[in-house]
Formats: structure tokens, sequence, C-alpha cells
């Protein structure tokens, strides 16, 4: 079994002085909710073996601050390729995870997060996972956090719609 764990980067500025996208930092409700879903993932005892973070100012912080949260020790690798990687790049990425970790999580970008939350997950299998699934469709928010286990061995195994979504959550969900 692996898990996926994807993080979308908190609520940003949208005008910084310099004007670059690359740059963008996080305003305050960001911040609060990186460190608020990094207490979430710590609270649900969840543990992650490795990060991959896109190389973004606005990702970097989301990293630290749920880093700060969630008391997380996993290494982290800041890979300019995901900076507003698309669901090919991430995918791949994906199925390239060194199979002695159990467990990653990728911090980035919409809409190439979105996708892939969605591509991983397989039909929901009961009520409450149907209710997941509809509110990650509904809107896959800034600092959206979402859970997906996969039945393989090797992360080059993994394929659409194998995975099963066991947790979702935004925000406002709190």
């Amino acid at each position: 079994m692996k898990t996926v764990f994807i993080l979308r980067h908190g609520k940003a500025d949208r005008d910084d002085a310099d004007g670059s996208d690359f740059e963008r930092t996080l305003n305050e409700r960001g911040r609060e909710s990186a460190l608020d879903m990094g207490r979430y993932f710590s609270s649900k005892k969840y543990s992650c073996a490795a990060v991959l973070c896109s190389s973004a100012f606005r990702t970097k912080q989301t990293y630290e601050l749920f880093k700060e949260g969630a008391g997380l020790r996993a290494g982290v690798e800041f890979d300019e390729a995901l900076y507003l990687a698309d669901i090919k790049v991430l995918f791949a990425r994906i199925q390239a995870v060194d199979d002695a970790l159990d467990s990653v999580m990728v911090i980035g970008h919409n809409p190439g997060l979105e996708q892939l939350a969605n591509v991983l997950s397989g039909p929901a299998q009961d009520e409450i996972s149907h209710g997941r699934q509809k509110r990650m469709k509904e809107k896959f928010s800034t600092c959206a956090f979402a859970v997906i286990e996969l039945p393989v061995s090797h992360w080059n195994d993994v394929k659409a719609g194998r995975g099963k979504l066991v947790d979702f959550m935004r925000p406002r969900d709190f």
C-alpha cells in the first residue's frame, strides 16, 4: 500500500511588488490555513516519508508552516518542474518515487493538483467517501488537503482511478 498526500498552497497575495507569479507570498489567511492544515495532519496521526514541493515562494511558505503545525520530519525536495505542473508531469513524478518510501506529499498548484487527486481517486466505496469526493470536486481550494491510498507495492504501478480517497479537508471545513 502506498499513500499520496496532496496539499495545495495557501491563499496568496495577488499583487506582489515585482509582479512575478513565482514570487507571490502567502497572505495572512494563507499562513493561518497552512499552519492549521499541518495541525490537522498531526491530529489524524498521519505520517509522511517524503515531500515533493514546487519551488515557488508560496509553496515553500506553505510547506514551512505546514511542517511547523504537523511536526513533520520528512525530507523535502523543492522541484521547479512542479511549479504550475500539469497532470502528466505530476502523475509521472508520483510514478518515479522511490519504492522504499510508502508515502509522499506533493505540494503545488491548481489545476494540476486537483486533477491529480481526481484522477488517482477511484469510485466512492460508501456514503462517507462519496461525500469527500463531492466536496473535492466542488472546490479544491487553496490549502486543500487530500489523502489517497493506492493498492500497489511499486509507485510505477500507480494507475488512474485505482486509489481510495480516505480524507479530504479544506480550511473552510474546520
